[in-house]
């Protein structure tokens, strides 16, 4: 990490992460620091634990050993681990999981009204605002099966930034999209999050890496292998696995 990202307050940090899944070893002493308002997009081959980093960090997925930090809070694998933690960090899920019986709107304030206890003008008006955000404000009152994937995708990172997320966490977010969506959607999540919101995003789109991520984590044997800037990853990497990555992906 540079000078520059080491004076700006963290958003999220794994130290010495230790985790096992069906008897298999995920990751084995996993440390990565990332600041505030950081883009870094996850990669690496099949198996190397990237989705399991996001379950880990929003909650979904236990571990065995090590330190998890979100914003200023720290915990360790037996650790209780309070609600108010979780409210900060927001999924996008592969498949949205958008509710099929509400409208995008309905989608939007569900879970404000529900947990912010918000009321139904205020919910209603940030549900407008951030769909106007995303593009989507004049389909607000139809039902997810009326829209694109890719449509459903722009209402799914609506509805988290609705519960005025922290840090946004997406497994692979273009998945359903051709590549002239996958575009759009890299430039609207660089010009949504400012520098007050944390994404994490994990993909094997290549494009999108270049597009979105200020770092490339390179995950691999359960450790971290490389973490870099797009220009030097993809250029000039520096361990033997990121230039094999690299080569057999670009």
């Amino acid at each position: 990490m540079t000078e520059a990202t080491s004076a700006r307050q963290t958003m999220v940090r794994c130290e010495d992460l230790m985790v096992t899944r069906s008897g298999t070893t995920v990751f084995d002493g996993l440390s990565i620091e990332i600041p505030v308002g950081d883009r870094v997009v996850m990669v690496g081959r099949s198996g190397s634990g990237k989705s399991t980093l996001l379950r880990v960090l929003s909650g979904l997925q236990s571990f065995e050993a090590g330190r998890v930090s979100i914003g200023d809070r720290s915990f360790n694998a037996d650790d209780n681990i309070p609600d108010d933690v979780w409210i900060r960090v927001g999924m996008v899920f592969q498949d949205r999981h958008l509710f099929p019986h509400l409208t995008l709107r309905e989608n939007v304030t569900l879970a404000p009204r529900l947990v912010l206890k918000k009321g139904r003008p205020e919910a209603d008006g940030d549900a407008e605002r951030l769909l106007e955000s995303v593009g989507m404000l004049p389909f607000a009152d139809r039902y997810p099966a009326q829209v694109s994937g890719g449509q459903q995708q722009r209402v799914a990172i609506a509805r988290e930034l609705a519960m005025d997320r922290q840090l946004l966490l997406m497994d692979e977010p273009t998945s359903a999209l051709d590549p002239g969506h996958s575009r759009e959607l890299a430039e609207l999540l660089a010009e949504i999050a400012g520098d007050e919101l944390t994404i994490i995003a994990v993909t094997h789109d290549m494009k999108f890496v270049r597009e979105l991520a200020h770092r490339v984590v390179l995950l691999g044997n359960g450790k971290v292998l490389e973490d870099a800037p797009p220009d030097q990853f993809f250029n000039a990497p520096k361990s033997p696995e990121a230039k094999e990555f690299v080569r057999d992906t670009v």
